[in-house]
């Protein structure tokens, strides 16, 4: 897989969540001809008055997708956190992986 299409598979799940014209879309990210630049994304204008949206809507969207996707993982993880914090607290912390164990814990609790 090149650099393009792993952009296009990047982009794809997003698209799908605000259009059925995905294809369409995915097309509009290519090579750039601008020095410096090696790709560009040209459809937010487009995508925006296809869905009569405002690009601060979108973007305010995909965050809000972002955070319920953030929060479902979280979810998903609380059980561990909880046994890494009872094992913590009990004092055992002689395992490999611990301390970086408790930075990842440190930073779901916060």
């Amino acid at each position: 897989m090149n650099i393009l299409e792993l952009l296009r598979e990047r982009f794809r799940p997003v698209l799908e969540k605000l259009t059925p014209n995905v294809d369409k879309y995915l097309a509009m990210i290519k090579p750039s001809k601008q020095p410096g630049v090696d790709y560009q994304c040209n459809f937010v204008i487009p995508l925006t008055k296809e869905l009569n949206m405002n690009q601060q809507t979108i973007t305010i969207q995909r965050l809000s997708d972002k955070i319920a996707d953030l929060e479902a993982e979280l979810e998903e993880y609380k059980d561990s956190a909880f046994m890494l914090q009872a094992l913590d607290e009990a004092g055992v912390d002689h395992w490999v992986g611990h301390s970086e164990a408790m930075k990842i814990y440190k930073e779901l609790v916060k």
